[in-house]
């Protein structure tokens, strides 16, 4: 079975920190190959619990060999933010293609080919 994870990511481009939640393939170990990372992004009025209430789903591809191993990761944004940055007000297009990227920093679990 996967493993979940929880983390906060801390960041001046929110106004608090971002919950991302993180699914990492069954065996995976921080010990052996770094895998990629897919980063998903939810729909408006979700959250990171998108992922994690799929996390049975990527089990069963993982199993079937359907799906390569890889880290699965899901940041909650603001309601019906879209993914836009705000003029006055939180960075989420910023957040997505500077901060996630580099989220390895915050949690063990991730790594970047």
């Amino acid at each position: 079975m996967s493993t979940l994870e929880l983390i906060q990511l801390d960041t001046a481009l929110t106004p608090s920190p971002v919950t991302c939640a993180v699914i990492t393939p069954p065996g995976y170990s921080n010990d052996g190959a770094p895998l990629p990372i897919c980063y998903h992004l939810h729909g408006g009025g979700s959250s990171h619990e998108s992922l994690i209430n799929s996390q049975a789903l990527f089990d069963l591809m993982w199993e079937n060999g359907s799906l390569v191993p890889m880290v699965m990761v899901m940041a909650s944004t603001a309601p019906l933010s879209f993914y836009l940055d705000e003029a006055d007000g939180p960075q989420w297009e910023r957040l997505i293609s500077e901060a996630l990227p580099r989220s390895e920093e915050h949690t063990s679990e991730l790594q970047s080919p």
